[in-house]
């Protein structure tokens, strides 16, 4: 159980590593890149099950001062008690892109990254999970490397 032990901690030592290098790109890429209000060109629904749908978007935004467009895509769970919206409403919604524009194309591992969301924030990727990972696979080799 000793060794298995100081193999867990070495094991969160280098996880512990790995989630700073993720931690550290997420953020360079969260500081590289902007949001910007996109505007809905079409909207198709299809249907995938009974009661999901498939929302195809396709977005128009400013890249660098020229329009660009992206289509998006996201499935929509729905039933009796909250039925799909429509297309109107659907449309109506507010969609935030976020890119990486050309002048900041060097200062992040991420350059190609475009993330669409309805409120232009960055959540991030992983955040401080990773960390938590090697957390707790350093505490349990701790625990095995005392545990006589």
């Amino acid at each position: 159980m000793k060794y298995i032990g100081y193999i867990l901690i070495v094991l969160g030592v280098v996880l512990g590593l790995f989630a700073m290098k993720s931690f550290w790109s997420d953020w360079r890429y969260e500081k590289a890149s902007i949001s910007v209000k996109a505007d809905v060109v079409s909207l198709e629904i299809k249907p995938v099950k009974p009661t999901v749908a498939k929302l195809i978007y396709v977005l128009a935004y400013m890249r660098d001062s020229k329009i660009d467009t992206i289509v998006h895509t996201k499935n929509v769970n729905y039933n009796l008690d909250k039925p799909l919206p429509s297309i109107e409403k659907l449309k109506a919604e507010p969609q935030y892109i976020r890119y990486v524009p050309e002048s900041n194309l060097k200062q992040t591992s991420f350059p190609n990254r475009i993330i669409v969301n309805k409120d232009g924030a960055y959540d991030g990727v992983f955040r401080y999970s990773n960390f938590l990972i090697a957390f707790v696979c350093g505490l349990i080799g701790y625990i095995l490397k005392r545990w006589k």
